[in-house]
């Protein structure tokens, strides 16, 4: 397990963004999905992500914080997406606490500058997903279950 645990981490770290999924409000009990972009908080191994007050998978969120996010690997334009990397990470989401806002900005930012437009919006707020497990595929044959702390490096 240790060889997918490390590239598992490995597209996390080279991933910008993923399918936010959380449970519908005004679907009940769906699934909602959303183009999401995020960054790694490498120490916690949390996803951080910055979301409007206004959006769908906010008000999900903040009725039931149960969510995954599903990342791909970047592949060929022509290439078979079900042959790439994917993970989908498995947790709950919560509203960074006023503590940590300056250090979610920062990571966030570094890895996405141009959400600095977002930020002057009243509206957005950061987020963390802190993951409970997750599910990498590899590659044919090669997939796994991983909780949180296998995933963590």
């Amino acid at each position: 397990m240790e060889g997918l645990q490390q590239e598992a981490w490995a597209l996390l770290r080279a991933a910008r963004f993923g399918v936010l999924s959380t449970l519908s409000v005004r679907v009940a009990g769906y699934p909602f999905g959303s183009v999401m972009p995020f960054a790694l908080e490498e120490s916690s191994g949390g996803l951080i992500v910055l979301m409007s007050g206004l959006a769908e998978h906010t008000k999900n969120a903040l009725t039931d914080p149960r969510a995954s996010l599903l990342v791909l690997e970047d592949g060929k334009p022509d290439a078979d997406p079900q042959e790439a990397a994917r993970l989908t990470v498995v947790g709950n989401l919560e509203r960074a606490a006023a503590t940590a806002v300056d250090h979610a900005r920062a990571v966030y930012l570094a890895r996405h500058p141009q959400a600095q437009r977002n930020l002057e919006l009243a509206d957005f707020s950061f987020w963390m997903l802190r993951p409970l497990h997750a599910r990498f595929i590899a590659g044919f044959g090669r997939m796994g279950w991983l909780d949180a702390a296998t995933l963590l490096p």
